[in-house]
Parts: C-alpha cells; structure tokens; sequence
C-alpha cells in the first residue's frame, strides 16, 4: 500500500487523559511536508450550526524502512488535541493545512468525567491473516458502534519493523480507528530483530507515564470512567 499525497492510514490514540486530550496520526507520501488537524463539537440534534473548526498544526516526521522497496519513506503526522470537554463527540479532518485539502470528516467521544456505563472491545494476536482479522474488527464495529476503545493485547502485526505489515492492519482497519481509539499492547511480534519496537513506536502516540527505566510509551496506564487500565510489555527484561 504505498503512500500517496492523500492521508491516509488516520487512526486514534491516547497520549494522555482521555477526559480532555485525543491524539490522531496518519501518513502521506513524502512529497507533502506538513500536517494539521482540524476539529469541533459534532452538531448535535435540534443544534443551527456545529462550532468553527479549530485547526492545530501536526508535527510531521519521515518513517524510513527499506525493506519496503516500492516506497521506503513516508510522511508520519501526528497532533494530539488538548482542553476537550468530557463525554463529548468531536468531528474532525485532517490534511495539510490548506484551506480546503481536508478529508471528509472523522470522529471521536472523550472520555466520562464520572462513572458511568461503557463497553470496549478486546482483542489479541492479529498478527497473520489481517484481511480476515479486518473483517472481525469491522463486525465489531457494526454490532456495537458504542464501543468506546479497541484493545489489542500484543501482536498486532506478524513482523513489528516491517512497514508493509503495519500498512496491512491499517488498511484493514479503515473506518474503525479513525473512529474508535486504539489501546495497543506490545506483543513478542512487535520486536523484530535487536532495535527492538522502534516502528511501533515511531507508528503510534501513547501515554509516557510508565516506569523510569522503561522506554516511554512501551508501557503506560491511563484510567477511563471508574477504569485503570495498564499495558505492560513483557518483552522488556527486568
């Protein structure tokens, strides 16, 4: 799946409390050099008129695997939007910062600030076979779009520092992480070979709170309503 100049690849995570922040990446080609998001309060039933757009720049870095042959680089855009209302459904775009190269809009709902009922969904081992595995998570979706979260419980993908593979679940994904947030894990998989798992890392905006001598991002904890959920990595040697 090469990159093009539209993004693609838009997917949701948590870099910090899920109350008030959402962070959303995605890719293009090389040949566009910055990114932006840009997002309001979705209109709700019996409302005039959504709020006006607030746009916020991306930071905007090259992802570079040459064992992608037909097309080695990439252009990695991340944001992570901070003062969101609570238990609030947000519209979104992204693109380069233009006034009018945007993608047709997205979604995302903050967290609860008091506890309340919410489902997510569970899963693990995507890893080979991800066009069935984007049939599942897509099923999913259908049978309970209210799903706040996706966890992925290690192994998203077979071979963690090839770029072709991370392009296969994002791709299979299209339309449920650029609408639902994922909770990843790090999985045996992740770590390929002795850089350990820099693409993972280069790939996805996560929570820095994890142990001091614990590569940020490779575990964190963020809590949800009434919920602490903690992921751990079980690759890291104590």
């Amino acid at each position: 799946y090469p990159a093009t100049a539209e993004p693609d690849q838009v997917t949701l995570t948590w870099a910090s409390d899920p109350k008030t922040t959402q962070a959303v990446q995605w890719r293009t080609s090389t040949e566009v050099t910055q990114g932006a998001v840009r997002y309001r309060m979705k209109k709700t039933a019996g409302a005039e008129l959504a709020d006006k757009w607030i746009t916020v720049a991306a930071q905007t870095t090259p992802l570079v695997n040459h064992n992608t042959v037909n097309d080695p680089i990439v252009h990695r855009h991340s944001v992570n939007l901070i003062g969101l209302e609570p238990a609030t459904t947000y519209e979104y775009e992204v693109g380069d910062g233009s006034v009018t190269d945007w993608t047709l809009p997205f979604e995302f709902t903050t967290a609860p600030d008091k506890t309340t009922p919410f489902k997510f969904i569970y899963m693990g081992d995507a890893q080979n076979g991800l066009d069935m595995w984007g049939k599942l998570v897509k099923n999913a979706y259908a049978e309970e779009p209210d799903a706040a979260f996706y966890i992925m419980a290690g192994d998203l993908v077979n071979k963690g520092n090839e770029r072709a593979d991370w392009d296969q679940l994002f791709q299979n994904a299209k339309g449920v992480f650029d609408h639902r947030v994922l909770v990843p894990t790090i999985g045996n998989h992740e770590v390929q070979g002795d850089k350990g798992p820099w693409m993972y890392l280069e790939l996805l905006d996560l929570p820095k709170n994890g142990p001091e001598d614990v590569t940020p991002e490779r575990a964190y904890s963020f809590t949800y309503g009434n919920v602490l959920l903690i992921s751990l990595d079980a690759n890291v040697e104590p």
